[in-house]
Formats: C-alpha cells, sequence, structure tokens
C-alpha cells in the first residue's frame, strides 16, 4: 500500500484590514478583523487493538471516524463549505471497494466484485471527482484500469490491458487532468523486453508520457499554476532496483529533487513563484521530506521513521500530512503536530487546510 496521496486545499489571506473613514471634520478611525480562524483536517487511517486498519479524519485533532467499523482507510479529502469529503478504501484485501464519504455517509464507486481504489478527490461546486482504479480481468489476466468518477460515474482512462492508476485529479474550468501511471512493455532488442510503469498524466482523457518506459517512473500528483502543468513522482535513470529519485515535471520537463535513491515525491503545490514538494527517502527507517524552490529539509531525524504524504500552504505557513514514529499529524512550518496518541498505529495520507 503506497501512500503518495494526491491535493486539495484551501489558500486565503492570513488577514484582513478595513479602514473606515468617518463623515466630519477630516477624522478617521480603523477596525482591524480579528484573524482568520484556521481549520486543520488530516485523513487517514489508526489501529485498534487486534490491528484492524479503520479510516478516520480529524479536523483539528478530534477524531471522526468513517466507515462504522468496517476495514479501510482514508486517502484524500476536501472540505467545500460546511460539507467534508474524504475519498478511500473499505472492505479489505481482495474486496476493497473505492469509497468516498460525505459527511460521513459513504458512497461506493465500485461493486465489491473487482477491487477498487479510491486515492484524490476534489470538489468542484456541485460535482465530485475522485481519481483511483479498479482491477479487472483481460484475457484471463489481471489489470487495472486508471479511472475517474464524476459524481459516481466511472470515467476510464486506460483499457486495463496493461497495469494503470490515477493517483491525483484537478479540475480547471472545463478541464479534467488526471495524474498517474500505466505499464508499458518495450522491445529494446530482438529478444529483450522491457516492461516498466511510465509516469503520465491525462487532460479531459488524452495521455501524456513524462517517461519513457525504459525505467521506472510514476507520477502521485499534479498542481496547476497559470499555464503550467506540475506533476510529482518519481523515476529512475537507470535500469536497476531502488533506482527512484524524487522528481517533479514542470511541462513535461523533469526535475530532479535528490541524488538519494529511493526517494519518491508524494506532493506537490505552487504558491507564488514557489514551488513546495512534500516526500519521502525510502532509507532504514523512512524519514519524510520537503523542498521549497529546490532547497532541501528533512522533517525528523534519519533514525526516527517517518512519512511525508501532503503539502499545503496557507499565507506563510506550511503543512505537511503524515506519520512520525507511527503516530498520524502533520508537520506546520517543520515542527511536528500530532492528531492521535500513539497507542496504536496511525498514518496521515492526506490533509486540507481551512480559513475562515
Amino acid at each position: 500500500m503506497t501512500a503518495r496521496h494526491s491535493l486539495c486545499y484551501s489558500l486565503l489571506l492570513a488577514s484582513i484590514s478595513v479602514t473606515l473613514s468617518c463623515g466630519g471634520g477630516g477624522g478617521s478611525s480603523s477596525k482591524v478583523l480579528p484573524p482568520l480562524q484556521t481549520d486543520v483536517y488530516v485523513a487517514g487511517f489508526e489501529e485498534n487493538d487486534s490491528n484492524g486498519l479503520f479510516a478516520k479524519y480529524w479536523k483539528n485533532g478530534v477524531p471522526v471516524p468513517l466507515g462504522a467499523g468496517t476495514f479501510g482507510y482514508a486517502t484524500s479529502i476536501a472540505v467545500s463549505g460546511s460539507d467534508v469529503y474524504v475519498a478511500g478504501i473499505q472492505g479489505g484485501s481482495a474486496t476493497d471497494v473505492a469509497t468516498f464519504w460525505k459527511n460521513g455517509v459513504p458512497v461506493s464507486l465500485t461493486d465489491g466484485i473487482n477491487r477498487g481504489f479510491a486515492h484524490a478527490i476534489v470538489v468542484d461546486g456541485n460535482d465530485v471527482y475522485v481519481a483511483g482504479a479498479e482491477m479487472i480481468t483481460v484475457n484471463g489476466l489481471f489489470g487495472s484500469v486508471a479511472k475517474y468518477w464524476k459524481n459516481g460515474i466511472p470515467v476510464a482512462l486506460t483499457d486495463g490491458k496493461n497495469p494503470a492508476e490515477a493517483m491525483s485529479i484537478l479540475v480547471s474550468g472545463s478541464d479534467v487532468y488526471v495524474a498517474g501511471y500505466e505499464n508499458r512493455t518495450t522491445q529494446v532488442s530482438p529478444s529483450q523486453f522491457v516492461t516498466e510503469a511510465v509516469a503520465k498524466y491525462w487532460k479531459n482523457g488524452v495521455a501524456t508520457d513524462l517517461s519513457d518506459g525504459l525505467s521506472f517512473a510514476m507520477a502521485n500528483s499534479i498542481v496547476l499554476s497559470g499555464n503550467d502543468v506540475y506533476v510529482a513522482g518519481q523515476r529512475c535513470q537507470t535500469v536497476s532496483s531502488s533506482c527512484d529519485v524524487a522528481t517533479y515535471w514542470k511541462n513535461g520537463n523533469p526535475v530532479p529533487l535528490t541524488t538519494q535513491t529511493p526517494s519518491y515525491a508524494s506532493s506537490i503545490v505552487v504558491s507564488g513563484s514557489s514551488v513546495y514538494v512534500a516526500g519521502n527517502t525510502l532509507s532504514a527507517p523512512s524519514f519524510a521530506d520537503v523542498w521549497k524552490d529546490g532547497g532541501f529539509t528533512q522533517l525528523t531525524p534519519e533514525a526516527t521513521p517517518s512519512y511525508a504524504n501532503q503539502i499545503a500552504v496557507a499565507g506563510s505557513d506550511v503543512y505537511v500530512a503524515g506519520a512520525k514514529n507511527s503516530v498520524a499529524g502533520y508537520w506546520k512550518n517543520d515542527s511536528f503536530v500530532p492528531v492521535t496518541d500513539g497507542t496504536h498505529n496511525a498514518y496521515g495520507y492526506a490533509m486540507t487546510v481551512v480559513q475562515h
């Protein structure tokens, strides 16, 4: 189970001031509105006493269970007005059902016959989009179809002949962008074939490859900034095991973030002229990373196992959802804020920050 998920967050001004001019004698007074309230939502899972995984989200550290006691985990969260939307999986193993919850009420996207995955959710007006995948059988072989659901209606991005998944989704006007991967088999000599995951994104169903299929690559997160398309993930520059390098692509051009392998970029956001990326270096143990405009910050000492899964920027603050020592939580400006007490293993896959 790979925690690389995709993002939806609210960015508003950190403060607002209003100056009121008063009538007579040129006098004036000013009124400064109180600071905005910040709500931090983290979605993920927490184990129970029997080591079962259960989906939940935390609002400002207060847990909200999902799935009514059914095995599952939450992978993405979005807030629209007073409504909270969470994407995830419930069921367990071969019966996993791709699901989203609106204010705690589940909506099944797959039927449980074929295993389903929901990796990312975004809300645009009255429309709810969820990106993921569904397992199918093609010519007697198992495969997976990358797809997204709009208001529960599936839109297939691949034909299922090669394993594929949609990991991140965004909506801009009438355009739908989805990032993910699809396996490809390439003949490199008369007797040699290479099968690797190809990082790609789809715009309105039309695919753009970000790698050549000769070595492993995957896309985990996608954002827009003006006319620029940014995709975060990982790619290998050699054909070898554990060769992944945390990378983002700007308009298809790769930007390596590190030389350490294996590593991957799980989430990307652009704020102003700055590019923020969260990711992980998969040493023993794994540790959480953040890059701002290429500058590197390691969120925990290498001896402390940690994971950075989604990044959000609100005003001057940088938030990263993840886990530290099996405690779910988030970093705010590099300081870890737990949302669980460590009694049970827990994990934060995704987050959104709302200021109002």
